[in-house]
């Protein structure tokens, strides 16, 4: 999700957040999930703010394409962290990663 920088605190963007998460529930899905870039603390402290919370999960990403059409610049493994909701999603994650580990 992005906004504009000229409708930032306008209230769109949790007003956005309000209808992935009802659309979620309508569609009969009980969590929500969402990817932050580490560096972009603001969007990580406004999900959080929405109820989000971290889990103990990162998704990998392809290196950028913007690293040089000529591939000189070497590849890098990038991931970012992994945000859940409602918070009750987080205890099924530590539930699901324990069983994994057995």
């Amino acid at each position: 999700m992005w906004v504009a920088p000229d409708a930032r605190g306008s209230g769109v963007a949790a007003e956005l957040v309000d209808a992935v998460k009802s659309r979620g529930r309508d569609q009969g899905h009980e969590c929500v999930y969402l990817d932050v870039a580490p560096e972009n603390t603001r969007a990580a402290h406004f999900y959080m703010k929405q109820g989000f919370v971290f889990i103990n999960e990162w998704e990998p990403l392809e290196s950028p394409p913007y690293q040089g059409a000529d591939h000189t610049l070497p590849s890098v493994e990038l991931s970012r962290p992994r945000l859940c909701w409602p918070e009750a999603c987080s205890a099924r994650e530590k539930i699901a990663s324990r069983k994994s580990a057995r």
